[in-house]
């Protein structure tokens, strides 16, 4: 009986410990999006030396809420991004929005698009796509800039 309760003892013990090990990277969470024009966009990405992000959108768009909820929110992709890039979110909608959709034929949601500091394309890919594929996407646009 004894070596039942140390046992169960010792098993509790190691689940303890072991929750609270668990480490979460100091800057998980997600991507930090700006949300404005273009112009805004490549003035940021021009006085910060860094390639922009673009995440085309629409509310009414259901893959896009899974890229919010799934892709954007991955803790690796989050730290790259917010580290390497700016990032703005467009609304299909938004004000000021027609000019970049145009710029970029934009034609479905979502459309992730990558420029360089004066605002042209470096790399483009339309509908949802996973965590992995957008971390290789935003690694090949950094080696274009």
């Amino acid at each position: 009986m004894k070596h039942i309760l140390l046992l169960i003892l010792t098993m509790q013990l190691l689940a303890c410990h072991s929750n609270t090990n668990t480490q979460v990277p100091v800057d998980a969470g997600p991507i930090i999006f700006s949300t404005g024009t273009l112009e805004e966009a490549v003035e940021a990405s021009r006085a910060e030396n860094k390639p922009i992000f673009l995440a085309f959108h629409a509310t009414w768009c259901p893959p896009c809420k899974v890229m919010d909820a799934e892709v954007y929110t991955d803790p690796t992709v989050a730290s790259f991004f917010n580290s390497k890039f700016i990032n703005y979110k467009i609304d299909a909608k938004a004000p000021g929005a027609r000019i970049a959709i145009r710029k970029f034929g934009i034609t479905n949601y979502p459309t992730l698009v990558f420029a360089d500091s004066d605002g042209d394309n470096l790399l483009t890919s339309a509908g949802m796509i996973g965590a992995d594929q957008l971390l290789d996407f935003g690694k090949e646009a950094l080696g274009d800039f």
